[in-house]
């Protein structure tokens, strides 16, 4: 339980930190998904299948990371 809390923590300092940073993040990674980890960028791809294999290949749990899509600025993504 105390592992999943730190987990949770630290995926709030990273949300945190790629929300502060959110505009910057467009200008490099435009449509591209990316991954984050201790409030820096370790990953990033064209589409989340390529990211995920990425992640793997260094042995990083994608569960355990920080993982969102940059949209072009000026662009609406509608769910």
């Amino acid at each position: 339980m105390a592992g999943e809390m730190q987990v949770l923590q630290q995926l709030e300092i990273d949300n945190s930190w790629f929300r502060k940073n959110y505009t910057d993040l467009q200008i490099r990674y435009k449509n591209e998904f990316i991954a984050v980890k201790d409030r820096s960028i370790i990953e990033h791809a064209n589409n989340l299948e390529e990211l995920l294999s990425k992640l793997s290949k260094r042995g990083i749990d994608a569960s355990n990371t920080l993982i969102e899509f940059i949209l072009e600025k000026g662009k609406i993504l509608i769910l």
